[in-house]
């Protein structure tokens, strides 16, 4: 929460939390109420992460350290952004606390009513596990590229590549992974 200009965790029990960054905002819901665990007890757990390997903690290593969803059952949460151009912090917060939610814990669906890229009406995003995401009832396809790169031929990756290729001027990086080979060209 270092990186954010304000932030509001007033309703952590109620497992929410919301950050604003600049003009960017970003609100987290789930099922079960949030907490903080402090770095000194993630790092007992032996839960370093790529950050502190490579040697760049600066001030991230403080009581507001993991963000912690805990209770029984499923866990789920919901993220959902926006930004100054669409609406106030404030209004954000309110409509992102407002949104309803509906968790049928039998079929492992989850349905959440919100407005999407400051539409007028509100859609229905329904999520059900290891099984479909629809928007308004209509099925959104889960299977395509997946990082997009300029230094790939095609400006993106295929999802789970057997290969990939990565260029810059006149050099090349080829990782198969199917043989193991990571091979650099110049």
């Amino acid at each position: 929460i270092q990186h954010f200009d304000e932030i509001d965790t007033s309703r952590l029990a109620e497992g929410m939390i919301f950050g604003r960054t600049s003009q960017t905002y970003i609100a987290i819901r789930s099922a079960h109420a949030l907490h903080f665990v402090p770095f000194a007890e993630s790092a007992k757990e032996d839960d370093t992460d790529d950050l502190l390997k490579r040697g760049r903690s600066g001030t991230v290593l403080n009581d507001d350290y993991d963000l912690v969803q805990e209770g029984p059952g499923m866990h789920w949460f919901i993220v959902e952004l926006s930004s100054a151009d669409r609406e106030s912090f404030e209004d954000f917060r309110l409509r992102v606390s407002g949104n309803r939610i509906n968790f049928d814990a039998p079929r492992q669906a989850l349905a959440y009513r919100t407005v999407l890229n400051g539409s007028a009406r509100e859609s229905l995003l329904e999520s059900v596990y290891a099984s479909a995401f629809l928007v308004d009832g209509a099925p959104r396809e889960l299977e395509y590229p997946r990082f997009g790169s300029t230094y790939v031929p095609g400006g993106s990756l295929a999802r789970k590549p057997q290969n990939i290729e990565f260029s810059f001027s006149d050099k090349k990086l080829l990782l198969d992974y199917t043989q193991n080979i990571r091979q650099v060209e110049d």
